[in-house]
């Protein structure tokens, strides 16, 4: 305190001569003065725009008494002339962030503010980002101040059309398990998005929307989420505020996306979900339910259970004494307990289970030994079951797994069916491309039925994300010579090819980095397929494998470990002759053309002939003519007749 009083003292007589003239300043007699100074003292520099604040001290003589924390500072430094000062320093920081820059010039008159102590220490600074704790298992430290910003929530606008924006308030809920908003029309249990049904989350332009509607909006501020709602893929088009906090969004919902599945989040969710039954049960909104609620819960459930076996257990679940019929929360979720517990589970927890209600290391080892057929597992592999499975964090402390953890190892993937091994690629990926069966899409493009449905390249990212390798392009001429994916001859919407092309470079190695096969139905005249051989190009780049299908001079193809990350194109090749043409038409065989016309017209479709049937059948009336002579045969059969004749003797 010292060091900073040494220089406060040397500038007072200057302050003097500046507090002084800084009352009339409205009348503008002392400027000259205080042309060199403000070279001096960054000080001024505030002192000047804030001319309502020196009047302050003058008619209000009784502040320095509210605030004790200035009296120590003052007496050594003249009290009358300086309460002014620290008042227009402590305003300083709050008011204007480019003030901030001139504090920290002026560092000699900062300890002598009463919050010099704290910011004077540097080591606890320093300890602070130690302290700080992931918010929820699984998630990196470097993501918890993204999932703080979004639990506190931002501004967002949702991007229907170009003309269509709704600005709501977006915010991730407390449990971390939903993306909620305000919304009017719609109750809090609808207004969410569960994180569990994220499929992807896009920074910038990259959906059909923000493409033909969002010409009004910058880049950066643009993230779309891809979600799940039953079995329909939705898309929520959101424009933030700033580019740091699409980013924040959009980096805090990947994160969570990639949680690890841990017994602890699972039984957060149980919770959660048996909150949102108890919500939508309770009609009445009393906070309780009854039976008939109970009964139109476990409906909705497809639970079946008989009433009078529902009545036995609601009965033993209202154990709070008043018999009045009613379940609160806490006593509903004992009776979900015991109508979701499996007597088969609860047979063989018991059977091994050495401590009441718990299983011990060594008794889990022994289940996987003698029910599972599982040997050769260490106590450290049972120990890590365990603290994966085990909710209570009293089971983790001591290593013990309770019914709840047991149930939740028994429906994991360690008990799959499928081997987990075989999660990874374990076979040989050397051999032709030939030699493997390869997950394939039909009609990628459809969300829906082949008649009047969707198209959307949604569609295409999906069928890739979940493992697809081989997807399929109908290909059609479009308007302005843009070619265009859709089923021909049917109602189903259109998309731009080159959108389809780029949705899928987007999404073609995320699940796997083994080769894409794009199957094109080609229907485009020669001057669009070039159209489309232009747009692969630009778009794939070196990702586009355009060396001939063989390997060397023999027909063998390449093999998918020599193709990783390659996008094949698989379609029929023009003729030599008209390689060079610039126009003509070149089409494969046309599959809807092969649907039941009736079907077509049920769909309030007029059946297009195709081209290939112009007619071709005509010669084919003329075969009855060739078949004129072949009605003669007969005649000749008729001696044949007469050989039984000649069997007679």
């Amino acid at each position: 305190e010292e060091k900073p009083a040494e220089p406060e003292k040397s500038p007072e007589p200057e302050e003097k001569v500046e507090d002084k003239p800084a009352e009339p300043e409205e009348e503008k007699p002392a400027e000259p003065e205080k042309s060199p100074e403000p070279e001096e003292k960054v000080e001024d520099k505030p002192a000047e725009p804030e001319e309502e604040k020196p009047a302050e001290p003058e008619e209000k003589p009784a502040e320095p008494e509210e605030k004790p924390e200035e009296k120590p500072a003052e007496p050594e430094e003249k009290p009358e002339e300086k309460p002014a000062e620290p008042e227009e320093k402590s305003a300083e920081p709050e008011e204007k962030a480019e003030e901030k820059a001139a504090d920290e010039a002026s560092e000699e008159p900062k300890p002598t503010e009463g919050e010099a102590k704290p910011e004077g220490e540097g080591e606890g600074e320093e300890k602070e980002p130690e302290r700080a704790e992931s918010p929820l298992p699984g998630v990196p430290i470097s993501y918890g101040n993204s999932l703080r910003l979004m639990q506190v929530g931002s501004d967002l606008k949702k991007v229907k059309s170009a003309k269509k924006h709704f600005a709501r308030t977006y915010s991730l809920d407390e449990d971390m398990l939903h993306i909620s908003w305000n919304s009017a029309a719609k109750k809090a249990t609808k207004a969410r998005i569960a994180i569990s049904s994220l499929k992807d989350v896009l920074l910038g332009k990259k959906t059909p929307t923000f493409k033909h509607s969002g010409a009004a909006f910058e880049e950066e501020v643009c993230f779309s989420i891809t979600y799940t709602e039953g079995t329909k893929y939705k898309t929520l088009d959101l424009v933030a505020a700033t580019a740091s906090d699409a980013q924040v969004w959009v980096e805090g919902l990947r994160a969570l996306m990639k949680t690890e599945d841990t017994g602890e989040m699972r039984s957060k969710v149980r919770e959660k979900w048996l909150h949102n039954l108890f919500e939508e049960a309770d009609k009445n909104d009393d906070g309780t339910l009854d039976l008939n609620e109970v009964i139109g819960m476990l409906k909705r459930l497809n639970v079946g259970i008989s009433k009078k076996v529902l009545k036995q257990k609601f009965k033993e679940a209202d154990a709070d004494g008043n018999y009045d019929e009613k379940l609160d929360f806490k006593e509903f979720c004992s009776l979900f307990k015991q109508l979701a517990t499996r007597s088969e589970l609860k047979r063989l927890f018991d059977k091994y289970s050495s401590r009441n209600e718990w299983l011990t290391c060594d008794d889990l080892k022994m289940f996987l030994e003698v029910e599972q057929g599982v040997e050769e597992h260490s106590d450290g592999y049972c120990r890590e079951l365990i603290l994966r499975y085990e909710p209570t964090t009293e089971g983790k402390d001591e290593c013990l797994m309770s019914y709840d953890g047991f149930t939740q190892f028994m429906v994991g993937p360690e008990n799959d069916i499928f081997c987990q091994a075989h999660r990874k690629v374990y076979q040989d990926m050397g051999q032709p491309l030939s030699h493997y069966f390869i997950a394939s899409s039909h009609n990628t493009y459809l969300l829906g039925d082949q008649l009047q449905s969707e198209s959307s390249i949604d569609a295409y990212k999906r069928a890739l994300l979940k493992g697809c390798r081989c997807v399929e392009l109908d290909c059609w001429d479009g308007e302005d010579g843009e070619p265009v994916v859709y089923h021909g001859h049917t109602l189903t919407s259109k998309i731009l090819f080159k959108d389809v092309v780029t949705a899928i470079k987007d999404s073609a190695f995320t699940a796997s980095e083994y080769p894409v096969i794009l199957s094109l139905e080609n229907h485009c005249s020669i001057p669009q397929q070039s159209k489309m051989a232009e747009c692969m190009e630009e778009v794939f780049g070196d990702l586009l494998h355009t060396g001939a299908g063989g390997e060397g001079e023999g027909d063998t193809l390449p093999s998918p470990e020599a193709l990783k990350g390659k996008i094949l194109i698989k379609g029929k090749k023009l003729s030599k002759e008209l390689e060079d043409a610039d126009e003509g038409d070149v089409s494969d065989e046309d599959e809807a053309a092969e649907i039941d016309p009736q079907e077509l017209r049920k769909a309030g479709i007029e059946p297009t002939p195709a081209k290939k049937d112009e007619e071709p059948e005509e010669p084919k009336a003329e075969e009855p003519k060739a078949e004129e002579p072949k009605a003669e045969e007969p005649k000749a059969e008729e001696p044949k007749a007469e050989e039984p004749k000649a069997e007679e003797p």
